[in-house]
């Protein structure tokens, strides 16, 4: 396959986010792409529960930039969405948990620890 364009490489981490959310029961809402703030919506059933997500996809398993920190700490959660078209794999943790080095970088080492991590998002 010859090499996708970031934004499809994008798109492709959020709507298997997206998927992977909505089969587990919540509604999701993506917003605009390529804009500050959250890049999905989701929420409960009964509409009790609203949660915002950052979705970070990749084409490997490899570092990744969290972008501006006040874009970043604003989400609920963060999912980060690994090799998007091959097998993808999720990783799933809060802003705050991920720890980014002295370059601004989240190490992969660093964030594998959250792989499958569904059950943080009640």
């Amino acid at each position: 396959m010859s090499e996708n364009p970031k934004q499809v490489t994008g798109n492709a981490g959020l709507f298997y986010a997206s998927y992977q959310l909505s089969i587990r029961g919540w509604n999701v809402l993506p917003t605009s792409r390529n804009s500050k703030g959250p890049d999905l919506f989701i929420y409960s059933q009964d509409g009790k529960k609203m949660y915002k997500i950052q979705v970070k996809a990749l084409t490997k398993h490899n570092h990744i930039n969290p972008g501006k920190m006040d874009s970043w700490l604003m989400n609920d959660f963060v999912i980060i969405c690994t090799n998007v078209y091959s097998n993808p794999e999720i990783y799933i943790g809060k802003p705050k948990q991920f720890t980014v080095n002295k370059h601004g970088w989240i190490p992969k080492d660093s964030y594998s620890k959250f792989k499958d991590n569904w059950k943080i998002i009640k």
